[in-house]
């Protein structure tokens, strides 16, 4: 069974006022719309689990790129993605539990902090995929600095992660000569 139908198939039993809710996001919706939590207060002993993608691929510009394009600098050697997206294969993992994300690039980048709100999608050769992506050039390697942002009726405030952006692959190899 593929993964992205596990998580669907969770039941969840005797939540609140006794009713039965049959999927994962039936049972996130409970906890996460405003109308279920008139109080506005957060609800204790629940713990919600939803996979994300949190990662980054670059490409080395080519002399052409460079050329063609004035508004990329001379020193600038890669085109770089950093981006959270949905885990399952087609991107089909539902992401509106995002409000929105800000992105802490280097300082060297202007504006610095870049936010990106839920509806965008992230093109990709093979799906669009729900997410969210920051792309530009550069030529070093530097730790991005994430804040996820929960829709309003979540109550919770927002979680904060690290993301170190890399340009080359690294690759251990290993000499297999005695």
């Amino acid at each position: 069974m593929p993964e992205e139908l596990i998580c669907q198939k969770i039941l969840i039993n005797n939540h609140q006022n006794n009713n039965q809710l049959h999927t994962m996001d039936e049972y996130v919706d409970s906890i996460i719309k405003p109308t279920n939590n008139n109080n506005n207060k957060r609800l204790k002993n629940v713990t919600i689990k939803k996979p994300i993608i949190v990662g980054n691929n670059s490409v080395k510009l080519s002399d052409e790129e460079k050329l063609n394009n004035p508004s990329i600098p001379k020193e600038h050697t890669h085109k770089w993605q950093i981006f959270i997206m949905s885990p399952t294969p087609k991107g089909d993992l539902d992401l509106s539990f995002i409000k929105k994300i800000t992105f802490k690039l280097h300082d060297s980048y202007q504006p610095a902090v870049r936010t990106i709100e839920y509806q965008n999608i992230i093109k990709n050769t093979k799906h669009d995929r729900p997410g969210f992506m920051v792309e530009e050039t550069g030529w070093g390697e530097f730790e991005v600095g994430i804040k996820i942002y929960f829709q309003d009726g979540s109550q919770e405030k927002f979680l904060q992660l690290y993301h170190p952006l890399r340009l080359h692959s690294y690759y251990l190899i290993l000499n297999n000569e005695t």
